[in-house]
Order: structure tokens, then sequence, then C-alpha cells
């Protein structure tokens, strides 16, 4: 509700009291929300005067149950729409997103909406569309990407029933871990359809993430694994080198590391 005026005018009140008690403190513009023609909400705040009150944009990346491909190649459209207005050295931050999971636990313990109904996935796609997501977001150059939620019984990490921690929990540490350990230059999608990501680890030794692309012609592929490397898998399971017998591409994340 309101209007665009207004919604600035609550942000330059929010820009001087939270600048007034912390000079230093970063101010992010109001969570602007779908990967579709409500993308002209943020550039109408920042064209209208709100840029002035910000350091940061936010945008809640949320985009149905589509694969984290589709996701990033609409960040990527954000952010020339950013630059061609003018505000392409205005970091963006993902303030929020995730998948609704569906599974008997969570079926009992909410009730869903028709959008979020048809939108569901299961909890095994969420594990291997985290690592994508957070491994594509930053190679788009998004600055910060807050997961959603720890304790939700649609898109949690943890088992409503059971209060113990799903499999995409796991995911999530397996990928914040490396991304935390790790410099990451680029990801490419090749014609047949294998993403790679190109990483130094902290020990500067190479390191790759590929993954069969959703819209790729097989769902598996074999693994460039060579000798002095190990590979684990970044889903629900524990981080551990896997054996050559079982090192295969598939829509999960692999993470080769040399040695």
């Amino acid at each position: 509700t309101g209007s665009m005026s207004e919604l600035i005018a609550l942000t330059s009140i929010a820009h001087t009291e939270i600048k007034k008690a912390d000079p230093s403190a970063q101010v992010i513009s109001p969570s602007f929300t779908g990967l579709d023609e409500r993308m002209k909400w943020l550039f109408d705040f920042l064209r209208q005067g709100g840029a002035r009150y910000i350091d940061a944009a936010a945008y809640h990346l949320y985009d149905g149950a589509q694969p984290p491909e589709h996701m990033v190649m609409k960040v990527l459209q954000l952010q020339e729409l950013l630059r061609n207005a003018g505000f392409g050295s205005l970091p963006l931050w993902n303030t929020e997103s995730g998948y609704f999971m569906y599974d008997l636990a969570s079926e009992r313990a909410a009730r869903w909406s028709e959008y979020e109904y048809k939108n569901r996935i299961s909890p095994e796609s969420g594990e291997i569309y985290l690592a994508r997501a957070m491994l594509l977001a930053r190679a788009a150059g998004v600055q910060r990407f807050y997961w959603y939620a720890w304790e939700n019984a649609k898109l949690g990490f943890i088992d409503p029933e059971r209060k113990s921690l799903r499999g995409i929990a796991t995911a999530y540490a397996n990928t914040v871990n490396l991304l935390m350990r790790s410099t990451l230059h680029r990801c490419i999608r090749s014609s047949a359809g294998i993403w790679e990501c190109t990483l130094t680890m902290a020990n500067g030794k190479a390191g790759k993430a590929l993954w069969i692309d959703p819209e790729a012609a097989s769902t598996s592929a074999p693994c460039p694994l060579t000798e002095g490397w190990d590979a684990f898998k970044l889903d629900g399971s524990i981080a551990r080198p896997l054996a050559p017998k079982q090192v295969l591409l598939t829509p999960a994340v692999t993470l080769l590391r040399q040695r």
C-alpha cells in the first residue's frame, strides 16, 4: 500500500536516523520482490530519488520452482537495467530467497497457498538447488545472499516434527564452507550443458564446481577427475571424498579440489 514517494520519504527518514546513530552503517533499499515486470519497482524507486538514501539495492530473488540457472539470468538482466539507468555501481544484495519444499512433515505442519502449492519442489531438489544458486549468484556479482529460512515448515532447514536438521542444512553448510574458503573466478556453461565454476582455494590450490544444467540432454556425464584431485558432492550428504567409481556429474554440484 502507499505510493512510491511515501516509500522514498520513509527511506529518507530511516537513512537520517541510522547514519546519526552509526555513520558507518549501510542503509539498504526496501526489499523488492518478483523477477518479472515487478523489477521496474526498483528502478522507479531509484529514479524518483531513493538512490540518494541507500548504500545497496536489496532484492528478494524468489523465482517460484524455477532452477537457479533461470534466477541468475534474471539477475543479469536486473544488473543490466541498473547499469543502463546509471546505477551500475550500486551493490546488489539478495536479502531473501529459497524454495518451497514438500514432504509429509511440511504437509502436516503448514497450510499452503495456491501459489506455494504450485511451486513446491522436493527436499532433495532443494538441497541441490541451494549450492547452484549460491555459486551462480556470487559469480554474477551478488554481494550478499540470505537464504530463507532456518525454522520454517515450508522453506526451512528444520524438520518441523522432529526438530532435526533437514538435508538442505548440510547442503548450506557445505556450500558456505566452500565459498568462505575460496575465491570464485567465473561460472560458464558448455555446449554440452555442463556448468563449470573455477575457484582458487584458501591454500592456493585449484578447485572446480561442476554440474549438469537442468536443460541438458542428459542428467549425468563422466566427471573429468584426474590424478591429484579429490571429489566431493555439495548436497545433503556430509562432505567427504568420493570413491572414484562414485564420481559422476549430475544436477548436484560436484566439487573437484586439487590435493
